[in-house]
């Protein structure tokens, strides 16, 4: 392949990675009745993205990377308040690659009841459902092309939770609602309080900071076999007979 060919391949392939993660991208599409109003306002909103192998965008905007295979909790609340809600992800190894991992689905427990959205499409099925313990309002639909899944979750009329499942780029992208979850959540997605330096915050609810800058910004260099990032993703998953990749001696 020419130099200008190598080089057009990755530019173009740097244009999707950005469109993918950018805020509104991904939104549902109006028709399927999920409003895209105020997606951009960190006021209202914190959007939490898992894409590709899988690379991990956290609520605070902190990006990291992780080769687990297991089902880690993406979010839940870091203090037990009695409320029944988690976020959950399944990563599993790669055909090609069985090294590599990626986001196969995301689940939505709440009020004791799950919702999954996939590779393997919804379940349950798409409808629209009422849970009976606090009355929470959970659609479960796709978008005309059936290309995109979704979740989203209201409590009296007003949205909670909205999560999207791409296939194609095995994106998840979950949009939480500002006064119902900021400084309340903690998980792969990080510890949402406007601050990245302790979103890799354990369950012990003791951050760790050790893997990059002062300020927390993990360093390039190296960014898959970070040992303090291997043991914060082991600290969340839910099988302790999960497979997880080798922590490196010397990250």
């Amino acid at each position: 392949m020419a130099a200008w060919q190598q080089f057009s391949t990755v530019w173009l392939a740097l244009i999707v990675a950005t469109t993918i993660v950018s805020g509104m991208s991904n939104c549902p599409d109006e028709t399927v009745g999920l409003s895209c109003t105020n997606l951009n306002d960190r006021s209202e909103w914190g959007v939490c993205t898992v894409r590709g192998d899988p690379h991990i965008h956290t609520l605070d905007g902190k990006e990291w990377r992780y080769f687990g295979q297991c089902e880690y909790i993406l979010s839940e609340f870091c203090e037990d308040n009695g409320n029944d809600f988690q976020i959950t992800a399944d990563f599993d190894p790669r055909v090609k690659d069985p090294s590599q991992t990626y986001a196969a689905s995301v689940t939505l427990k709440i009020d004791g009841e799950s919702f999954t959205i996939g590779v393997s499409g919804a379940s349950p099925a798409t409808g629209t459902y009422t849970t009976a313990e606090n009355g929470y309002t959970v659609y479960v639909f796709a978008n005309a092309a059936n290309t995109k899944l979704y979740i989203r979750v209201t409590l009296n009329g007003e949205d909670i939770v909205r999560i999207c499942y791409r296939a194609k780029f095995h994106l998840i992208e979950i949009h939480f609602d500002y006064g119902t979850h900021y400084d309340q959540v903690c998980g792969l997605c990080g510890f949402w309080d406007g601050k990245e330096s302790n979103d890799l915050k354990t369950k012990s609810n003791k951050p760790r900071t050790k893997n990059g800058n002062a300020d927390g910004r993990r360093k390039r260099r190296g960014l898959p076999h970070d040992k303090t990032q291997q043991k914060f993703g082991i600290a969340w998953k839910l099988n302790e007979d999960c497979v997880e990749p080798d922590i490196p001696q010397n990250p």
